[in-house]
């Protein structure tokens, strides 16, 4: 733990004894904490300024991004030297089989519909954004095609398996 942490951690508004409140609070640190840290005196050792990187993927807000990062922040777990299978995307194709509805695979809300009766669409094309427990599902048309009937509604909640919307074939497929 670093020294600055440690000291937080250790300090009686941070871990009270007996019946004496939690007294932390959004500015404590900057008003109240007796930040007694001394100053950093040492130097970076040779192994630590030739440290090795390493590249590491993440997820933000649904989106992969590869980072690179020096193997000494990795924990020894995380050092992996082979990759990985794929993450499963997180749009869902709502109906499987290539039929002509577009169901819903949860109980959620409605939040947005990307696509009115008579649009083109095509194969993974976001159709319908779902919410449900606070989090946003993409829905995508399984194949391409023309939207006949669109059926959900902002605002709507849907059971699972209900019908959002239907598509017919396009004239080029």
């Amino acid at each position: 733990m670093l020294p600055f942490h440690q000291l937080v951690v250790d300090d009686p508004a941070f871990a009270p004894e007996g019946d004496e409140p939690f007294s932390i609070y959004t500015s404590w640190i900057e008003t109240e904490f007796n930040n007694t840290v001394p100053e950093y005196a040492g130097t970076i050792g040779a192994g630590e300024a030739t440290d090795t990187r390493h590249e590491v993927v993440v997820e933000v807000d649904g989106k992969r991004l590869a980072v690179s990062v020096p193997d000494s922040l990795l924990p020894t777990s995380a050092r992996i030297h082979k990759p990985l299978a794929p993450v499963r995307s997180k749009t869902a194709h709502a109906s499987a089989g290539g039929g002509n509805d577009v169901a819903s695979p949860m109980q959620a809300t409605v939040v947005k519909v990307e696509v009115a009766p008579g649009d083109a669409v095509i194969k993974g094309q976001t159709v319908v954004v779902l919410e449900a427990m606070k989090m946003e599902q993409a829905i995508a048309a399984p194949r391409d095609g023309i939207v006949a009937k669109v059926s959900a509604e902002v605002g709507t909640t849907v059971k699972a398996g209900f019908v959002l919307l239907s598509l017919e074939k396009s004239s080029s497929t």
